[in-house]
């Protein structure tokens, strides 16, 4: 049905995404009103979305008596789940009925109005509704601390490297894209495995297993770690530790780019850092990690302070560290970013 399926599967696979990055949150922050949504809650848009495509397919499109989903039967990521399988029920069905017929118009009547509207217009209408609530749910997570992974679609090429799951209705058919977030997890690291990949990371990325940060001297195995990993195979890393209060992050590694990792990373320790009652999550980076600046201050980090000649001193314990580093920036000083997990908990959530 000149792509509409395949369209649709991918709409499918980002709704997917956001819901596995969901299945994160306590089940109470994802039925309370926030002002952000104009004292709805996360639940209530997924409902109001699903009655979107009930009311175009079904009411207009179809003319079928139908009976919109109430919040009160979503209690939770997974009910909202099996209430968008039943939304995928009702494409298949819409597009069956009116298959090879997408542009012809139909004379409907809406809000006493009589209208023509195409089945693809009838189908377009909830879809980019969807999305324009999709990004409201993304930015309250930001809101609220808790920024998501990347829950957009993959470029092609990217997609082109991973089959995902069966189109809508067609079997084993071609596979649509799949946005990395989908099948991305993260695990601590643990045995022998985990702990020799993290260290040729190190190796590879820092120049050996110690970091200097503040004047402090750190051992890869005296620090808690996790590993991200992508399709089953390792694509990132953090470390970290809590002392007196405060979690400092002390590394924070995407191997595989543009896929989300370092935001689902970022995220772990976050709510690592907040379960073990920490007040703040704070990092250093060097004066010439302009990337990393960028990053962290996106996703709700400050800069704390500047350390003039950090990085100089830091030298005397790890010789290795380069005097020149990203364009042509001598390295020099330290610039301290961090998020104060208690105040956002209490005044945004």
């Amino acid at each position: 049905m000149d792509g509409i399926r395949t369209l649709y599967d991918w709409v499918r696979a980002t709704r997917r995404s956001l819901f596995d990055y969901l299945e994160g949150w306590p089940v109470e922050l994802y039925l309370r009103p926030l002002e952000l949504l104009a004292g709805e809650s996360v639940r209530d848009r997924h409902v109001h979305v699903a009655e979107c495509y009930v009311t175009w397919l079904a009411t207009v499109g179809l003319e079928e008596g139908s009976s919109p989903p109430s919040p009160g039967e979503v209690p939770d990521v997974r009910r909202a789940r099996a209430l968008f399988a039943e939304v995928d029920r009702l494409v298949e069905r819409f597009l069956g009925r009116f298959e090879g017929e997408l542009d012809r118009p139909l004379a409907r009547s809406w809000r006493g109005e009589r209208r023509e509207l195409t089945p693809r217009w009838l189908l377009a209408h909830p879809i980019t509704h969807e999305f324009h609530h999709k990004g409201q749910i993304v930015l309250a997570g930001r809101w609220l601390g808790r920024p998501a992974p990347d829950t957009d679609l993959l470029f092609p090429e990217e997609a082109a490297a991973s089959p995902g799951p069966a189109p809508l209705g067609r079997g084993a058919a071609a596979s649509p894209q799949v946005p990395a977030a989908a099948r991305l997890r993260i695990a601590e690291a643990e045995g022998a495995a985990g702990r020799a990949w993290l260290a040729e990371l190190w190796r590879q990325r820092w120049g050996g297993a110690v970091m200097v940060t503040r004047g402090r001297l750190h051992r890869l195995e005296s620090l808690q770690a996790a590993i991200a990993y992508l399709d089953g195979e390792p694509a990132g890393a953090a470390t970290w530790y809590v002392e007196e209060g405060e979690c400092e992050l002390v590394s924070l590694d995407a191997v595989r780019r543009g896929r989300g990792v370092g935001s689902a990373l970022l995220a772990a320790v976050e709510e690592h850092a907040r379960a073990a009652g920490c007040r703040r999550l704070w990092l250093v980076t060097s004066n010439d990690n302009l990337e990393a600046l960028r990053f962290y201050q996106r996703r709700g980090y400050r800069i704390a302070a500047v350390h003039a000649g950090a990085v100089d001193a830091a030298r005397r314990l790890k010789p290795a560290i380069p005097e020149v580093g990203d364009h042509g920036i001598p390295v020099r000083d330290e610039i301290e970013l961090e998020k104060r997990l208690q105040e956002t908990g209490a005044s945004r959530e």
